[in-house]
């Protein structure tokens, strides 16, 4: 899948309910759709099955054309910190 990718969405240190991370990519358009979904993998704070359990909805948006897109994370239970691993791509 060439218009796709892996990136890290960080709450930080301090429990919160919310993360962004921005995603460059000249080549997309303003019709194109984007999609992001997390993904079982470790980072430098967490491990893989923590991704399992956390309540965490991470969706794609704010698409710019020759830009990129957002991706938010938004925790459903409460607050969350630490980063998690996301992979995305656009269509």
């Amino acid at each position: 899948m060439p218009n796709a990718g892996q990136t890290v969405l960080d709450f930080g240190a301090t429990p919160t309910d919310s993360a962004n991370v921005p995603v460059s990519d000249p080549n997309i358009l303003s019709t194109s759709l984007a999609d992001a979904w997390l993904v079982a993998m470790p980072t430098s704070n967490r491990t893989g099955d923590e991704h399992w359990v956390e309540n965490v909805k991470v969706m794609a948006g704010n698409i710019q054309a020759g830009v990129g897109f957002t991706i938010y994370g938004v925790s459903t239970l409460g607050k969350t910190q630490g980063q998690l691993t996301v992979h995305w791509a656009w269509y």
